[in-house]
Order: structure tokens, then sequence, then C-alpha cells
């Protein structure tokens, strides 16, 4: 009966080192983490109570941590279509922090957040409680020895050995460890994008003052081309718009682009776009923000242009921003400015539309606006899990008209649980035609000279996607046509749906913006 229920601990051990969601009878493998910890174990018996208690511990905070490891590396393919980096994406953790706060109400947020840790603390002691059962038949440290020999053994033999996660793990944690403190890669890279930049036309002179906007649609992908589920849903809008555009003289070029990222790391996207550099990691980020590299946002500043950073879901003060210093905006429209004190939809603290008409009522008709503009949004609407777009106010941009609206109109909601593309399909292509139709119809309204762009930050995340790279598409937008013909030379093609392929960088973009802006521009 003893013998039983250790067998029956080690198998319950090994079940989530051994599971892979795609293959259900891959829990039937041994794993050789499980099996060196319980011969551990079986030698922990031989030291006195304390320090037994404390090596048992030990080994159940190793076990518990291999099994996040592993189903870190379970879960990370099917959320963003590659494996687990640990070396960039540990540095991802206060970011989804940051996401689990922002998505929950406080109380919710807080008690998921002691949730996960009281289950990881009962796991822990489930696990100490588990090792000592199933390492009882073992006495002594011969026997121990002689068991982890023996079971490695035939686990290698069954070929149903996983690689070990603690191995695993710690391998990943000694290289992230390693490029953390080792960054000189990263800073030649910036010093090649900065000397690069010298030769670039700054001038500007071709926009002849016309404000410049950019807009950042988040998850705008190429998916929505190549998936022919969402293309059905999403192209009768592209033409719909094509001919609003055309009808109201307003000119449109557009292209694909390669994103850093995909299926999150907006703000990488951010940075590449602003710096020229394809920065696709957080050690990578911080070691910009310290750069002298000069961002997209100084070139316009330089020219006179009022520059302004339009973030709806950014809740801090703008003194408390650490990349303020290098970006460069003069003003941070966020959300205590914008003002919204309406529902919240998901993840997106304000709509898009409201914030583009908070924009333009608050901002672009004060008197310091009368500078041309150069503003930059990241717009939220199309944030996952795409399970409520807000409804579409029809009537002239006054707020406070807006806010009744949206408390009194319905929200169009999808039961989307990311188990299916077609599961996604409705509520992801709903919040991208409601996020691009705030813009365009912005670009429809909009009477000042301006040259809009509108683009993609990355692909959505991978169960929406799907397999694919990591190209989203950009549009640029004018009344004035010469805006758009530097643009041409780089590759762009007229009207809203993009064709063809592209080898354009979103690093890459920062040269194609200011050389299609300025006289002596054009591609070298």
């Amino acid at each position: 009966m003893r013998l039983a229920a250790s067998v029956a601990a080690f198998l319950l051990l090994s079940v989530p080192l051994s599971v892979r969601f795609s293959e259900p009878w891959s829990v039937l493998r041994p794993s050789v983490d499980v099996v060196a910890l319980v011969g551990l174990a079986a030698a922990a018996k031989l030291l006195a109570a304390r320090g037994r208690l404390l090596v048992m511990h030990v080994l159940g905070a190793a076990l518990m941590s291999a099994v996040v490891y592993r189903f870190a590396c379970e879960v990370f393919p099917r959320f963003f279509g590659r494996p687990l980096r640990v070396k960039h994406d540990l540095w991802l953790l206060p970011n989804l922090y940051d996401l689990l706060f922002d998505s929950l109400d406080a109380w919710r947020a807080g008690a998921a957040l002691v949730a996960i840790v009281a289950l990881l603390a009962l796991g822990s002691w489930l696990s100490v409680r588990l090792l000592s059962l199933a390492s009882r038949p073992l006495a002594g440290w011969r026997c121990s020895i002689a068991f982890v020999l023996v079971a490695v053994s035939a686990a290698v033999v069954f070929d149903g050995a996983r690689e070990s996660q603690l191995l695993g793990m710690s391998s990943g944690l000694a290289e992230a460890y390693s490029f953390y403190n080792n960054r000189g890669t990263i800073d030649d890279e910036l010093e090649r994008a900065r000397s690069k930049a010298l030769g670039y036309p700054t001038d500007l002179a071709k926009l002849k003052g016309a404000d410049v906007y950019v807009f950042f649609l988040e998850s705008y992908g190429r998916t929505l081309w190549r998936n022919l589920d969402y293309r059905k849903r999403f192209e009768p809008f592209l033409k719909q718009y094509d001919e609003r555009l055309r009808d109201a003289g307003i000119h449109v070029a557009s292209h694909f682009v390669t994103s850093p990222v995909k299926g999150g790391g907006s703000w990488l996207a951010h940075a590449t776009f602003q710096s020229g550099v394809d920065c696709d990691n957080p050690i990578c980020y911080e070691r910009l923000l310290d750069s002298n590299l000069v961002p997209l946002t100084a070139y316009f500043r330089r020219r006179g242009y009022h520059t302004v950073s339009v973030m709806p879901a950014v809740d801090i003060d703008p003194r408390d921003w650490p990349a303020g210093e290098f970006f460069q905006f003069e003003e941070k429209f966020w959300q205590d400015a914008i003002g919204y004190q309406g529902p919240r939809f998901d993840w997106s603290p304000v709509p898009d539309q409201y914030t583009i008409h908070a924009f333009r009522v608050l901002r672009l008709d004060d008197a310091h606006a009368a500078p041309p503009v150069f503003a930059e949004f990241s717009l939220t609407t199309s944030h996952p899990p795409f399970r409520r777009v807000p409804p579409y106010f029809e009537g002239p941009p006054l707020l406070d008209k807006m806010l009744a609206f949206y408390a009194k109109t319905p929200w169009l909601r999808f039961d989307n649980n990311y188990d299916g593309f077609h599961e996604a399909a409705e509520g992801y292509t709903s919040a991208i035609r409601y996020s691009l139709r705030s813009v365009l119809d912005f670009v429809i309204a909009a009477e000042r000279p301006a040259l809009f762009i509108v683009l993609g930050d990355h692909q959505p995340i991978y169960t929406v996607q799907g397999p694919g790279g990591r190209q989203v598409p950009i549009h640029v937008m004018s009344r004035d046509r010469s805006l758009l013909e530097g643009f041409l030379e780089w590759g762009f093609r007229p009207g809203l749906m993009v064709r063809g392929g592209s080898r354009l960088q979103m690093s890459g973009l920062l040269e194609v913006i200011l050389s299609a802006c300025s006289l002596e521009g054009g591609p070298r």
C-alpha cells in the first residue's frame, strides 16, 4: 500500500512537468526533474530534522519553479507564436503585472494577485508533501543514488524524459543575466543607427507647415488580409472608406511594414518607429532611452512643431514618465487630460473615438495649437481580449453628449475565449473596424492641412493571428497629393487595400518619413 502511494505521488509530481497541450498522452512520460528531486528528498532524510525541513522546502520551491517555467514554455507559443525567450521575456513581468491591474477592477486584480501567490504557496507545500511521500520507499544514500541512476536510465530508454525544466530555466536565467550585464552589442547597434541618421534629410520643407498625425492601432496586423475569415469581414469596410476618402478629396497610399514584435510589446514598436532601431526587447528599450539618438519627434520639434503624445491608457503624472526625456514630447495628452468619465471597455480605459474627439475639441481649437502640430496617438480599443467594443457615436464631437451616449447605449459583446480563429473573427474585426473608423472620420473632418500616418503596432496574439509573420499595414493620407509622392517612391501603393509583399522594416520608417517630407529626400 505504501509503495502504491509513493508511485502515485511520483506520477502526480511528473504530470505538470511532462504534459503537453497537443499531446495528452505525454502525462505518462517520466520527468527527469522529478526523479532527481525525489532522490534528493530521500537523501535529505539522512539530515537532522531542521536541515531536512529546509532542504525539503527548497526542493518544493524548485519543483514549483519548474512547473511555472514549463507552463510558460507551453503557453507562450500559443499566445505569441514563438518559444519563450527568458533573456528577453523575463523583463516583461512588470508589464504583465500592469496589464492585470489595468484590465480588471482594483479589487478583482488584487484578488487575482492574492490567488496567484496563494496557489504558488499551496503548490510548494503540496510539492513538499508529495516529494516526501514519493521518496518514502528509499532508505539511505546508496538506495537514493541507485534509484536516480536506474530511473534516469529507464526514462531515457523509454524515450519519455522531457528535457530538464530546471536545467532549461537555470540556463535561461544565466543567459538573461549575461545578456543584461553585457550590452555592448546593443550599444553598437544604437551607435550605428545614430551615425546612419546623420545622413537623413531633415528640412521637412515639403510639408509646408502641415500638421502631422501618427495613429498606432493596437493589434492591427496583416492577418486581416491573410485570414479569409477576417478578410471577408474587413475588406468591404476598406472599400467603403476608400470611396469616402476619395469623395472627400483625400489621397491615400498604403504598404506593409515589419514590426519588431508580435502579439504584444506595443511600446517596443513605438520606440522602433521613433528611433530607427529594431527595438525588440526591453533591454534594448532601456539602452535606447539612455542613448543620444534623435527621435522622430525631435526633428519636428526643431522645425517649430508643437509635439503631443496622446496615450489614453496612461494615467501617471507626465513628470514620472521615464521615457519622456528621450522622446521629447512637449505635451502629454493622457488619461487625465482627456477627462473621460464613462464606462471602461475591457482593457481599454477610453474609447478611441472619444480620445480623438477630445483631442480635437480640447487641443486643436486651443491657442497653443496655432503652430503646426505633430501628434502621436497610441489607441487602445482594439487591444485584446476583443470581447466588448464601444458603440459608435454618429453626432458632432460634443463630449458631454458622447458620455451620455456611452452610458445608455448597449456595447457590442463577443464570446471570445481564444479557442479558435473563427470564434475571434467577429470580435477582432469589429474592434479594428471601430478604431480605424474613428481615425478615418477624423481624417475626413480635418480642416487644417495635414499628413496622416496610420499603422498597426504588431500582429494580434497568436490565437487570433494564427501562423504568420510580423507585418502590419501602414497608410498615409493627405488632401495634398504632393505629400504622398515621397512615400510612393518607397513602394507605397494607392488606396487603403494593401497589396503585395514588403521588405520595409518599422525601424526604416524614420528615414522614410523624414525623406518623404523633405525636399532633398527619396530612397537611397
